[in-house]
């Protein structure tokens, strides 16, 4: 009598993966939004189905589904977690609506999972540099002057991998020691410990910096964290659940103590 086989870790999270997008184009288009999905992503509509019968999916089409979507990056990979961001419940009315909370990189994570491949460091010739959620009004000279508003352009403010721009304005931020080295892994799968961010080198109100991915000094201590603005106080929150959120003081906190992740290196 043959022994039933057990399925290899990468095709059963092919698998996994390919249900969720099903539920997730079932949610946001209805039974009949494979092509809706498909051109907002700028792939073809049978490479889209494709995708939902468990061919693997690219590594930059799950970070742009995770962009377009707002799916939570824990639930789309693994299958953990509430499906979608807070905002995105807010936004869901208006479909054309770009979503407020920009994710900055899951590159590695993704390809790790999808292709079972080891990962290069980020330091390597392959480097790349992934944009994360820069607003239209400060996307000329690097300064975010305000609060993210839509564009009609619909790749205006999403994720970018703009090598050229994105490596001056890294080497700017070295120079300028505008870069940290993740500490932790609160942010996983997100970012995960060892990776490299560059933050704004100006400071921004509370309101603009609320739903994105800050550097935050605390008690000595420096965090990346999403933030959260409440008026009076700030919230920084972890993508991992398990950590307790942190409450922060505006009105007695340093305002240049919290600034605005710009670029996040990941590998290629």
């Amino acid at each position: 009598m043959a022994r039933r086989k057990t399925l290899p870790e990468s095709l059963r999270a092919k698998l996994e993966l390919a249900e969720r997008l099903t539920a997730l184009r079932l949610e946001l288009f209805g039974d009949r939004g494979g092509p809706e999905m498909a051109r907002r992503l700028g792939i073809p509509v049978r490479t889209w189905y494709n995708y939902e019968g468990g061919v693997t999916v690219p590594a930059e089409v799950v970070l742009k589904i995770i962009e377009l979507t707002s799916a939570e990056p824990g639930w789309l990979l693994r299958g953990k977690g509430p499906k979608f961001r807070p905002s995105h419940r807010q936004e869901r009315g208006d479909p054309s609506s770009q979503p407020a909370v920009m994710v900055g990189a899951l590159l590695r994570t993704a390809l790790q999972l999808l292709e079972g491949g080891a990962p290069p460091e980020p330091g390597s010739a392959t480097a790349r540099f992934l944009e994360s959620g820069r607003s239209p009004a400060g996307e000329a000279d690097g300064k975010l002057d305000g609060p993210p508003r839509a564009s009609s352009a619909p790749d205006r403010d999403m994720l970018r991998a703009d090598r050229g721009r994105g490596e001056r304005e890294w080497l700017q931020a070295r120079r300028e020691g505008r870069c940290l080295a993740v500490p932790d892994d609160a942010m996983g799968p997100v970012l995960t410990r060892g990776m490299t961010v560059a933050f704004a080198a100006e400071a921004e109100p509370p309101t603009a910096l609320d739903g994105r991915m800050v550097v935050a000094r605390m008690d000595g201590q420096v965090f990346v964290r999403w933030f959260e603005d409440r008026g009076d106080h700030g919230v920084l929150r972890a993508e991992d659940e398990c950590e307790r959120p942190m409450r922060v003081d505006l009105a007695d906190d340093d305002p240049a103590s919290i600034r605005r992740v710009l670029w996040i290196e990941a590998a290629r």
